[in-house]
């Protein structure tokens, strides 16, 4: 089975509740991830982020915590501090800290994705330059 299959698959346990078959496919897809494209690579830190909110779900915030801080690390590096997937993991990182009880580390990540977001979709509706058909 393929790294993404892995992670699609625990993904869908996730969603199911079944941390307990979930937990080693996000592992393995992790290792795969990390063998196959490096440690830097937009997928590991997908990767990372996943764990992270796993384990937020299984009420065991400082792993959590230490798996979201590295997804934003690698997605930072990889995708750029205002892609859509950086949000996302701060935005899973300030639910770890909410869970936690601290909202003053959550909200600054939250506020950060949301302007990210706010970015992209100004992006998305800017009207988009059409060819010329005229010759030059």
């Amino acid at each position: 089975m393929t790294a993404t299959a892995h992670n699609d698959l625990a993904a869908i346990y996730l969603g199911m509740g079944k941390y307990d078959k979930a937990e080693p496919l996000f592992q393995k897809a992790l290792k795969l991830f990390e063998e196959k494209l490096g440690p830097n690579h937009y997928k590991t830190g997908g990767a990372l982020d996943n764990l992270g909110v796993l384990y937020c779900d299984k009420g065991e915030y400082k792993k959590a915590e230490s798996y979201g801080l590295r997804a934003i690390e690698v997605t930072e590096k990889a995708r750029g501090p205002d892609h859509p997937e950086t949000a996302t993991c701060l935005n899973d990182l300030a639910k770890t800290y909410e869970a936690m009880g601290d909202k003053a580390k959550a909200d600054p990540l939250r506020q950060r994705a949301t302007e990210i977001r706010k970015k992209n979709k100004a992006k998305s509706e800017a009207p988009q330059p059409t060819p010329s058909s005229s010759p030059t």
